[in-house]
């Protein structure tokens, strides 16, 4: 649903796209935040996306009118539509997201924030490979500073992708502490964004999300 999403997004954009203050990765934290809030007004969304006015208009229009995912609830407010409701459904189905968990690992003291993202076993595909790399720079391009890459083995140890080491084994605190937050299911990706501002964090760490799924493509 994640890119099927997207790909009607990108049919919304226009040519020329200087200027343009949002991306892709605002429009799901957005749909996630009317799914937490009910009905969110201008001046709050407005705050959560750290959107300008002119900006803010120009996201809300292409959220109601160009893809029928949000209804206006007053003058002031809107509400996920039908359609806004079963595509979070199925977001929250392939994504789990978590602002600023309580989880220190050493790379991330020299940040503010920091965002985890799940991704299920079932949205990606046996024998096609993950370049953690790629998703560190997609990462930084959208915000964040830095990105862990963890995929869940058996016994619910997990292995960062690039980096010979076992989490369980090494890092046993914040192993434990994920397992609090997520049932970890064998082959699940975690990734782990951070940076200054805790937007950031969400947005970085949803692009890489974005771009795992199309590595899945290929």
């Amino acid at each position: 649903m994640i890119l099927e999403l997207k790909a009607d997004y990108d049919r919304t954009l226009p040519r020329n796209q200087a200027g343009v203050r949002f991306t892709f990765a605002h429009v799901v934290l957005a749909l996630l935040l009317f799914d937490m809030h009910g009905k969110l007004g201008r001046v709050e969304l407005e705050r959560q996306l750290a959107l300008g006015r002119g900006s803010l208009r120009t996201f809300i229009l292409r959220l109601k009118d160009n893809l029928g995912l949000v209804v206006s609830s007053s003058t002031r407010a809107h509400v996920l539509s039908e359609r806004g409701k079963a595509v979070v459904e199925k977001i929250k189905a392939e994504l789990s997201l978590i602002g600023d968990i309580p989880v220190i690992f050493n790379e991330l003291r020299f940040a503010k924030y920091n965002a985890l993202a799940r991704l299920g076993a079932s949205s990606l595909v046996p024998g096609r490979e993950i370049e953690p790399l790629q998703l560190v720079d997609v990462a930084r391009a959208n915000g964040g500073k830095g990105l862990l890459s963890l995929v869940v083995q058996s016994g619910r140890s997990l292995k960062v992708l690039g980096v010979h080491m076992d989490l369980k084994k090494q890092y046993a605190g914040e192993w434990a502490r994920l397992n609090e937050l997520f049932t970890l299911m064998e082959g699940d990706l975690l990734l782990i964004a951070w940076a200054d501002v805790e937007l950031d964090a969400k947005i970085a760490v949803i692009a890489a999300v974005v771009a795992t799924l199309e590595m899945m493509e290929r």
